[in-house]
């Protein structure tokens, strides 16, 4: 939620791929409802031609969510994130060494099943990304 008003705040565009509701990390749906959505690439190269032509310089950030085939369990997630946080606070991280100490916590907990999602949402995201740069090449 934080996340999504800061976006909002800085004028920042959010539109969800095949998606209405924000994505977690680790998992396809935070919760969080996403008032944009489109269903393909060509459909956000337009949306970047139309920025373009408006001289609008605020980034476009697409959510891309992890597949359902991919994504944590939820209860794992949950319990891991609430230990996460907890140790984090106990030993007083702060900032940005938070993120780095999440992930590594997450890596540990799950026992790798968090690399192996993460890196799953890191070829799907390059796959959206080429699909949408051929799609604006096109355009």
């Amino acid at each position: 939620g934080a996340t999504l008003e800061r976006l909002e705040t800085l004028n920042i565009c959010l539109v969800g791929y095949r998606t209405e509701r924000f994505p977690g990390f680790y998992l396809a749906d935070s919760g969080h409802p996403m008032g944009w959505q489109v269903h393909e690439p060509t459909e956000i190269a337009d949306i970047m031609a139309s920025r373009q032509r408006l001289d609008l310089n605020s980034a476009l950030i697409v959510a891309n969510p992890i597949s359902a085939e991919q994504e944590l369990d939820r209860d794992l997630h949950d319990a891991t994130l609430d230990e996460g946080l907890r140790l984090a606070n106990d030993q007083h991280v702060t900032g940005k060494n938070v993120t780095p100490f999440l992930l590594d916590h997450f890596h540990r907990a799950t026992h790798g099943a968090s690399l192996q999602a993460n890196a799953a949402l890191i070829i799907a995201n390059a796959g959206l990304a080429a699909r949408i740069a051929c799609a604006r090449a096109a355009g």
